[in-house]
């Protein structure tokens, strides 16, 4: 028991960036009373690939050795971790081969069931020389399933890293500034874009909190946001607060949409709240059109209406577009009927207000 919570506070401390990997695996060693601790793991079907890590003197396994492995382990499927020559036996497989496991005095294996991956643990140079006797294998094998919660643990959170630095890429193509904040106005997360108003002189980040150059916005956004912290629960969820405002010098016209999150199993001791705020801001140096093609696909228009849903939200009204576009005035009257026929809107300013909203294609923001 012991053993495991070390285990734990060995990931824990990896997660933090107290100890690297490397270093992760090293504490394995010390705590399995080896001199090292080696990992490699691949995709089944694929041996040809795979990942390694280690502490101190890396075994060095050939292709063929890796390669019986993956076929060992796809054909009989242990169902718990346990050690790779006592699995390659129980399998009957290939005991004469010069792939099959390493024998005693060599590095003891164990075989960890980490789907979608095939995932060994080797644990070797003994300190003792005559290699690895039956005391060392039971302390070992008692010690599997809390080496392969600490290892499913520590996949977990590297997952979920993973996915967190997904997600941050994703918002950071974006062409609007997204900032996550407390209710307090406590930035807690900013994307690309907002790290670039951020550092402007329309918006700032002071001790950490947002703050907006324009007096009166600034007070407004105060007091929603001391109505988000002031909410029931349930209603949370359900607050918005849109402005818009122009800042001088520059004269931008800028667009705020503060939305209010539900954060039930929020229990941080530096933030008592048990709701999160998101600030959207729009800008028009932030702004992208989308494209004819994805007009086109977004709405099922042809090309030519396509063309003519380009022009009006580029500014042009109907006159502007028909001579823009070389049609006459009859037939892009014919092609804004069809239009607002598969838009389902009846007038020209619901049109645009529908147009506005459609998805850019963000490869191009960067």
């Amino acid at each position: 028991m012991q053993i495991a919570a070390q285990l734990a506070e060995c990931i824990a401390d990896m997660q933090l960036g107290a100890i690297t990997p490397t270093q992760w695996l090293q504490r394995m060693a010390g705590l399995t009373q080896c001199q090292s601790a080696y990992v490699i793991s691949w995709t089944p079907g694929i041996p040809e690939h795979p990942n390694t890590s280690y502490s101190d003197a890396p075994v060095e396994f050939s292709g063929q050795w890796v390669a019986w492995v993956d076929n060992l382990i796809r054909q009989c499927k242990p169902e718990q971790p346990g050690l790779l020559d006592e699995i390659a036996r129980t399998a009957g497989g290939m005991e004469e081969s010069d792939t099959k496991p390493l024998p005693n005095h060599d590095p003891l294996i164990a075989y960890f069931d980490s789907k979608p991956a095939i995932t060994l643990l080797v644990l070797g140079s003994h300190i003792r020389p005559d290699g690895w006797n039956d005391d060392d294998r039971k302390q070992i094998k008692m010690l599997l399933p809390a080496l392969f919660k600490a290892h499913l643990v520590h996949k977990k959170l590297s997952r979920s890293v993973d996915i967190i630095d997904i997600a941050n890429n994703a918002l950071d193509a974006l062409p609007r500034a997204i900032i996550g904040m407390t209710p307090t106005g406590e930035i807690v997360n900013a994307n690309g874009a907002a790290q670039a108003l951020l550092d402007g002189n329309i918006f700032a980040a002071t001790n950490g909190h947002l703050v907006i150059h324009d007096a009166k916005i600034m007070r407004q956004f105060s007091g929603k946001l001391a109505e988000l912290r002031s909410l029931a629960p349930g209603s949370v969820s359900q607050f918005i607060w849109n402005r818009s405002f122009h800042m001088e010098p520059d004269a931008h016209h800028y667009q705020l949409a503060l939305r209010g999150f539900a954060h039930e199993s929020w229990r941080l001791e530096s933030n008592p709240h048990d709701r999160f705020a998101l600030l959207v801001i729009g800008s028009p140096k932030m702004r992208t059109p989308p494209k004819a093609d994805q007009l086109r696909d977004f709405y099922d228009l042809s090309n030519a209406q396509a063309r003519v849903v380009l022009s009006l939200l580029e500014g042009n009204d109907v006159m502007t577009s028909a001579a823009k576009l070389s049609i006459s005035i009859n037939t892009i009257r014919s092609h804004m009927r069809a239009i607002y026929e598969k838009l389902g809107v009846d007038n020209q300013r619901d049109l645009l207000r529908v147009l506005l909203s459609t998805l850019v294609d963000y490869r191009d923001t960067r």
